[in-house]
């Protein structure tokens, strides 16, 4: 029985992991049917901005995605027992991230409704087994040849998942703060450039028109009012004058 105990964890962690990728698709009916959470991928994008409310609004779409791929990958992986203990030990991090995320925006209660925190045991623990029976592990007939060096770089794993996660948070964050630098400097760009054409226009056609008047006059014409020899008062006298 205890070496059976894991196939039922995988499977039932990776089930849930495919399943619950299937409803972001549609693939368990339309949103507002029975048991269906969200119908569609704008229903867990709108989801995923409420779990993640301190997140810039341009980073949620890559939240989410990047959520559905690390599901979908993971679910995968467990199914069919391949790197079972490192997906294991991955499934740990991202239900915990998930459970803390629903405790901190819509309570204590919400991750302990959806058991979210039971996965996230249930992931770590199948991380600790022994032996994977019916997985592609155990077709591979690669028994581990020292179990206590696996234990110990557990925790160099976990701070290196940590460092990478806390990093791609900052660089979403990042990118999005720069992005909504660059679209304020054109929104501002354009509506300065709205205001000023009339008069850099204007007094761009008037200096035009004054060099070309300017220039229109030979050197032996007489001056005409509106020449510029003659304007504000002053006559400027012509040559043999």
């Amino acid at each position: 029985m205890k070496d059976y105990s894991s196939v039922f964890l995988r499977l039932a962690l990776g089930i849930s992991f495919l399943s619950e990728v299937a409803d972001r698709f549609g693939l368990w009916g339309s949103f507002g049917q029975p048991n269906v959470s969200w119908g569609d991928f704008s229903q867990f994008v709108a989801y995923t901005a409420k779990l993640n409310w301190f997140m810039p609004s341009a980073a949620i779409p890559a939240l989410a995605w990047a959520a559905t791929c690390a599901e979908t990958l993971l679910g995968a992986a467990l199914v069919l027992g391949a790197f079972t203990r490192v997906a294991a030990f991955l499934s740990g991090w991202l239900l915990l991230l998930f459970a803390l995320s629903m405790t901190f925006a819509l309570g204590l209660k919400a991750p302990l409704n959806f058991s979210v925190f039971t996965a996230c045991a249930a992931a770590f623990l199948l991380a600790t087994c022994g032996k994977y029976s019916w997985s592609l592990d155990s077709l591979r007939k690669q028994p581990e040849r020292n179990p206590m060096r696996t234990q110990a770089s557990m925790p160099a794993i976990t701070l290196m998942t940590v460092g990478v996660a806390a990093t791609g948070f900052w660089g979403l964050s990042a990118t999005a703060t720069t992005n909504q630098a660059h679209e304020t400097g054109k929104n501002t760009r354009v509506a300065i450039s709205e205001t000023l054409p009339n008069g850099r226009r204007s007094s761009g056609s008037k200096s035009n028109r004054s060099h070309l008047s300017a220039r229109s006059v030979q050197p032996g014409a007489r001056p005409s009012m509106s020449c510029p020899r003659i304007r504000h008062g002053r006559h400027y006298p012509q040559p043999g004058q």
